[in-house]
């Protein structure tokens, strides 16, 4: 939680050096295929720019992975530019150095013998047609003074399609109840893939925390920031609907797919 919360209010600080653009949010779409040239189509799945999510591709290697945007396409004939990073932590520490990626481009992904590409959908409140971005997410807003007045003091924000998350301690994920007045956040302390396979019954409920949607909280008494509450932005007629984590193949399944790529592109 504290390496979660000094990286917020880091964040917070370059934010406010930045002029507003407006509403519109942009999500990472990332297309899964079985072959190094991009045309056996495997899966697809929506992320959000730059948050921390478990690495569920490979065993053994980088345990978590972050996408960002960072450059817009420019005119007709532009690409978005992302770059990817693998991490030995929550998104701290680099696993190797950070890929750069041209909107689609058909690279090799995350683990062995998946390729992918990448390309964006716009999340906004007027955003219409299969188009756009359906993800939720909610938002935990800290406040300088008690009862979450003042100035705000820093945000995080969370997807909320029980996404498989990493964090400091392990993994989590957080969901929303069909009415929006009830986010559950499950966490999965020491576990790298929010126990998906592996875990003792026990461990495989993860430790469950009820937040009510527009309830203040107390933080500290004696500085700030004093006082937080959790919101929900919402853009699903079910926000806590989707995937709990992307398809791919299994190791064993990637391992055969990379022979036959192998076979498909050797020379005769």
């Amino acid at each position: 939680m504290r390496r979660t919360f000094e990286a917020a209010v880091a964040a917070l600080l370059v934010l406010r050096r930045l002029r507003v653009v407006g509403a519109e949010s942009l999500d990472i779409v990332i297309e899964l295929f079985q072959d190094p040239l991009c045309y056996e189509f495997f899966s697809k799945s929506t992320y959000m720019d730059s948050i921390c999510y478990a690495n569920l591709y490979t065993d053994g290697t980088s345990i978590a992975f972050a996408a960002k945007i960072i450059d817009f396409a420019d005119g007709d004939q532009g690409r978005n530019i992302f770059a990817v990073g693998e991490y030995s932590d929550d998104c701290y520490s680099l696993y190797s150095a950070k890929r750069i990626w041209r909107e689609g481009e058909c690279n090799p992904w995350i683990g062995p013998n998946i390729w992918a590409m990448m390309s964006t959908k716009p999340r906004s409140k007027t955003c219409q047609g299969d188009g756009c971005s359906r993800l939720s997410q909610t938002i935990q807003t800290f406040y300088e003074q008690s009862g979450c007045t003042g100035l705000q003091y820093a945000q995080i924000k969370f997807p909320v399609q029980s996404e498989c998350l990493r964090y400091y301690n392990g993994t989590q994920k957080f969901a929303v109840d069909g009415a929006v007045t009830t986010i559950t956040q499950t966490d999965y302390p020491l576990n790298d893939n929010c126990c998906a396979e592996g875990c003792a019954t026990e461990a495989a409920l993860g430790t469950v925390y009820s937040l009510e949607n527009e309830r203040c909280y107390t933080f500290y008494k004696d500085k700030a920031p004093r006082s937080f509450k959790w919101t929900m932005d919402i853009y699903s007629e079910n926000p806590g609907g989707g995937g709990a984590g992307p398809r791919v193949p299994p190791l064993a399944v990637q391992a055969a797919l990379g022979l036959a790529a192998w076979a498909a592109t050797a020379p005769a």
